[in-house]
């Protein structure tokens, strides 16, 4: 059950993480012992997986942030959690906030980190534990999510960061930037049949005329010898005359 002074101190939290309150807030209490992000487990073969009681904990937390907002929003976010323990157990701080970040994935917001502001506070309550946790809009200069895309200059879609330094989304638009456009054809200089580049530096229409203007037939096909005596073309390198000339000549040097 939300409280008066639940909703001051989801309001302090605010302003302690730099967030306008103008800006968009939500927040909301969660009830019963505050949960914890316990250590990954691993398996014989060394694969690590989450506990069983992680998942489920987890899931109930995700059911109750499912309520505050519509959807993930986009950019950088603040979140403050208030944890109010019923015992003097020794918790890190830093791992219930991680079992509300991990929780959060996909609910709050597309990934955590989209969290560029975090706090987390632990408190005594015996009577009445609960969490109380607030996200915000957070102004930084490290833009994260949608914030960080830039669109492609020449066709608008999107660059995310994953994308590293390029300036444009796709090698066409790069070559666009150059001044030179793929979409328009060009002939191909082997069989002269008319084609789109797909990148800047492609010079013919296929793999096959690429071979021919390399070496002047396509590979794998081998030029054989022809045999020395009837012109007829050998079957294999190394030979000098075809078969039948060969069993002539044997025949000669018999008789």
């Amino acid at each position: 059950m939300t409280t008066q002074s639940d909703v001051e101190r989801a309001m302090s939290m605010v302003e302690a993480l730099g967030c306008s309150r103008s800006d968009g807030i939500w927040y909301t209490v969660i009830p019963g012992n505050p949960p914890s992000k316990s250590r990954p487990r691993f398996t014989r073969s060394g694969h690590a997986f989450t506990p069983k009681d992680d998942r489920i904990l987890e899931a109930r937390t995700k059911r109750f942030l499912s309520t505050v907002m519509d959807g993930p929003q986009h950019g950088n976010l603040a979140m403050g959690c208030v944890f109010f323990r019923p015992n003097r157990q020794r918790i890190d701080v830093d791992n219930m906030l991680k079992h509300v970040c991990d929780a959060a994935t996909g609910v709050l917001w597309d990934d955590d980190s989209q969290v560029t502001a975090l706090l987390g506070v632990a408190e005594l309550a015996p009577d009445n534990p609960r969490t109380i946790i607030v996200i915000a809009h957070h102004v930084s200069t490290l833009l994260r999510g949608d914030a960080a895309n830039r669109p492609c200059p020449i066709c608008g879609k999107a660059i995310t960061p994953k994308d590293g330094p390029r300036k444009a989304c796709s090698s066409r638009c790069a070559t666009a930037m150059r001044g030179q456009d793929l979409s328009e054809p060009i002939e191909c200089p082997i069989c002269k049949e008319m084609f789109r580049r797909r990148t800047r530096s492609q010079k013919h229409c296929s793999q096959k005329c690429g071979w021919r203007s390399r070496s002047g037939v396509p590979k794998g096909v081998q030029t054989l010898p022809s045999c020395a005596e009837c012109g007829k073309q050998l079957s294999k390198k190394g030979y000098v005359r075809c078969r039948d000339c060969w069993r002539a000549a044997r025949g000669r040097s018999e008789a």
